[in-house]
């Protein structure tokens, strides 16, 4: 009787690791996204609040408009390569957030549906963040346009920060 020699051993167990992953990946790909899109839109708003505490503000390009723009606040929050940009928004060059290079494109993070995470922010001393027909009483904000792909400024199918059941429990 033959012993089996190392090689076919690790070929049988790679072969079986590389078969339940597929399958895993599989069951994965399968879900519902929306849970998905809730649990990156939480990854994003620990990221802005990190670099809150570590810079005393917000990664706001323009102090003027709310809506600011996609990449540069993942530029900023990844410690990207816009050296320009990080010399004055992140000049200790912290990543504050990892992002799956398949979700980006042109320097945008994208939700599992193809389209840019919106962010907005409270500026010029207003007293609530207006996103549409939406007032909020928080300093940011950040949705995912959803299943439809329209930007409803947070309502519809959209996925946004402000209806995400936080793990305290409330809404």
């Amino acid at each position: 009787m033959r012993v089996p020699d190392k090689v076919s051993i690790v070929c049988v167990i790679v072969c079986t690791v590389v078969a339940t992953a597929c399958v895993c990946c599989k069951k994965a790909t399968d879900r519902d996204p929306v849970p998905v899109a809730e649990l990156e839109i939480k990854s994003l708003l620990s990221a802005v609040w990190s670099y809150k505490a570590e810079y005393g503000h917000l990664p706001v390009i323009n102090p003027e408009v709310e809506i600011q723009s996609n990449a540069v606040v993942i530029a900023i929050l990844t410690a990207g390569a816009d050296q320009a940009l990080l010399a004055t928004h992140n000049p200790r060059k912290i990543k504050f957030l990892d992002c799956p290079t398949n979700r980006m494109k042109d320097g945008q993070l994208l939700d599992l549906w193809g389209s840019a995470y919106n962010f907005a922010f409270r500026v010029r001393g207003n007293s609530v963040l207006r996103i549409g027909t939406n007032q909020l009483n928080t300093d940011f904000a950040i949705w995912s346009n959803g299943p439809n792909r329209k930007d409803e400024n947070g309502n519809g199918d959209d996925v946004a920060s402000w209806k995400i059941r936080h793990s305290g429990g409330s809404k």
